[in-house]
């Protein structure tokens, strides 16, 4: 004890020495651009500075990328907030609760709670962290692949609380969601599945494509035309410090939701973009309120943004401890130890007279303690400039958000391919938004869907299916039983399950359509999975199916719920004006991929608000020329795209 305590002390010694504080304050300032930034986001800033640490001495490197780790996340709320744009991947479960407040005039409010639920889920992260560091080694030994396969079990379960609305369109969306999740090499023999040849494929369907298309795209289309800014949100004089309240009235959500990132975060190769979403199932499953999950419920910001911060210091366990990177962030961190010269390892939690590292894991502790707190100020007082953003008129704003989309869509992985999965995703989120049908259950299960079949399959080939009675996982399936009923109780007790509103979305035509063109991608699905051999055909063949049979079962209470409603209006906006919307889209993801990313941007930001924001030469100019700028900056300066296009 007395060790860790003073290790702790040289710890803090250590990270205030100067020049370190200043390298702490210079990450924190990357992490908060990189996080609001949509078009950078945290692996283009960690790929950025990677090089800068190896100039660096080894604390000073350290703590310039522990501390850009730290702001990020936080920094990606404001963004998915304000503008429903997930600044960061792992802040795409607040977009749906997040951003609903914010239409309805609490942007401020959201923000403010979801910060503040950062801050404290990253001081829960650390405490998991300090109190785990002892022991960590010996219980991670005991975590196989039983423990995961029936950890992802546990998060697909999830998906029966965030489809209580309408529980056939919310399964049909998970089911969506793992289906996407099957495109890629086969994860034991590497046989190519659904990449119709094309190696782009090869690597899967890229995180945050698949989250920008979904989220912020369905969002970027209503503005499209719109000369009208919904809410007053974003000037609220005391939205802030209410919604900082809030979060602290809801402690023992942001406690569960933290212990849910730090525990699951310390679990290897997991991540944030796997805890966000079990904390979002869970805030939806317990809130208290009146609100439905998915229109402005508090507890949708609270619980994901507690646990995307906590996560952080729950991969820290096995990054420091084992050497295996719990999540991207601390992928980069091992990186940076290795080739500063420090190994990883069980050896690095003893104490410096034993040949430790022990002083400088509390160094980093600390430097994620201060971060996160400078990062929360600055995230507090910037929400005033940041926040002008939703004053814009929202024709203008259009081009804005698809051009930071189309350049984080292509620095993610460095391909112009994605921009032909983003426009495909893009058309699908949205027609989903249009037709009521739920996007969180498809992230969950698109985040959930490689950890299953490579877990489960690893799990009976080692041990059979006897790996189902082993302790631990009759322990979890117990707890998501329990929570589950009692979710269940809760839910009914708000009347959640009963939604006439949302149901009656199931009589249109263009809800029987939809099915129908769901059922098709599934039974293709399932024709092409045939062509499959070994295991690489288990995962598809069961998704697919379980697919096309929700997909039917949608089709008939769709058709059902239409002979028994009568001809009724299929959309308050008329067919032309989404094709319109869509065509608008295309036109940017067109440009950008024939022309690159700069010269596209300025083709298609010049041709829309002329034509059809009906913007002056003036303005045109000048909105396409700082755009132009921008758009440079970030995608040759920061992120060193070649952006060729075709020409």
């Amino acid at each position: 004890m007395f060790e860790s305590f003073a290790a702790a002390i040289g710890g803090l010694h250590q990270l205030l020495t100067w020049p370190t504080p200043a390298y702490l304050v210079a990450g924190v300032l990357i992490g908060y651009v990189a996080g609001v930034l949509p078009g950078l986001g945290g692996p283009a800033a960690f790929a950025f500075l990677l090089p800068a640490v190896v100039t660096l001495p080894p604390l000073d490197g350290l703590v310039l990328l522990t501390a850009t780790s730290a702001v990020t996340a936080a920094a990606g709320d404001i963004t998915s907030i304000l503008l429903g744009i997930p600044g960061e991947a792992t802040a795409a479960a607040i977009v749906a609760d997040g951003h609903a407040l914010a239409k309805q005039g609490r942007g401020r409010y959201a923000t403010g709670a979801a910060v503040t639920a950062s801050l404290m889920g990253a001081l829960i992260g650390l405490a998991v962290l300090v109190a785990f560091i002892p022991i960590a080694p010996r219980v991670l030994r005991h975590v196989g692949s039983p423990e995961l396969a029936a950890l992802a079990i546990v998060g697909i379960c999830l998906l029966v609380p965030l489809s209580q609305a309408d529980p056939i369109k919310g399964l049909l969306s998970g089911a969506l969601g793992l289906a996407l999740a099957t495109v890629g090499l086969d994860p034991f023999h590497g046989e190519p599945r659904f990449t119709f040849a094309q190696l782009t494929l090869w690597d899967g369907l890229g995180l945050l494509p698949i989250a920008l298309g979904i989220f912020a795209i369905s969002e970027a289309l209503e503005m499209i035309r719109s000369r009208r800014v919904e809410g007053s949100a974003h000037v609220e004089a005391r939205g802030v410090l209410r919604g900082a309240g809030e979060a602290l009235r809801h402690s023992s959500l942001v406690g569960r939701c933290g212990a849910i990132g730090a525990v699951i975060g310390s679990l290897p190769g997991v991540g944030a973009s796997v805890t966000q979403w079990i904390a979002y199932a869970h805030a939806a499953q317990t809130a208290k309120g009146d609100v439905p999950p998915g229109s402005g419920a508090i507890e949708g910001v609270i619980g994901p943004a507690a646990a995307t911060t906590a996560t952080h210091g729950g991969a820290m366990v096995p990054t420091l401890s084992l050497g295996i990177p719990g999540g991207l962030a601390s992928s980069f961190l091992l990186s940076a130890l290795i080739l500063k010269g420090i190994a990883p390892g069980p050896a690095m939690l003893l104490p410096d007279g034993a040949g430790g590292r022990l002083t400088l894991v509390f160094a980093l502790i600390w430097c994620v303690v201060i971060a996160s707190a400078i990062g929360a100020v600055i995230c507090m007082t910037s929400l005033r400039w940041v926040g002008r953003l939703a004053q814009v008129r929202p024709a203008r704003l259009f081009p804005v958000i698809i051009t930071l989309v189309l350049i984080g869509t292509v620095g993610e992985r460095h391909a112009s391919a994605d921009l032909g999965i983003l426009l495909a995703v893009g058309c699908l989120g949205y027609t989903m938004s249009a037709l009521g049908f739920p996007k969180a259950p498809l992230m969950l299960g698109f985040v959930l869907g490689p950890l299953i079949e490579r877990r489960v399959l690893l799990s009976n080939t080692l041990y059979g299916w006897t790996w189902v009675l082993r302790p631990t996982v009759l322990a979890l399936a117990a707890v998501v039983t329990v929570a589950l009923l009692v979710g269940r109780h809760a839910a009914r007790r708000r009347g959640l399950t009963r939604s006439p509103r949302r149901r009656a979305a199931s009589s249109t035509s263009a809800d029987v359509a939809m099915s129908v063109f769901l059922a098709a991608i599934a039974a293709g699905g399932m024709a092409l999975s045939l062509s499959l051999t070994g295991r690489a055909s288990v995962f598809p063949r069961v998704v697919f199916g379980a697919m096309l049979g929700l997909s039917l079962l949608q089709f008939l209470v769709s058709r059902r719920a239409k002979v028994r409603s009568g001809p009724v209006s299929d959309a308050r906006v008329p067919v032309s004006e989404h094709v319109i919307r869509i065509a608008w889209f295309a036109v940017f993801v067109v440009n950008a991929w024939i022309f690159g990313l700069v010269i596209g941007t300025i083709l298609s930001v010049a041709i829309y608000l002329r034509l059809d924001a009906k913007e002056s030469w003036l303005a045109t100019l000048a909105i396409t020329g700082v755009l132009g700028g921008v758009t440079w900056l970030l995608v040759v300066q920061v992120l060193q795209l070649s952006d060729r296009g075709w020409f």
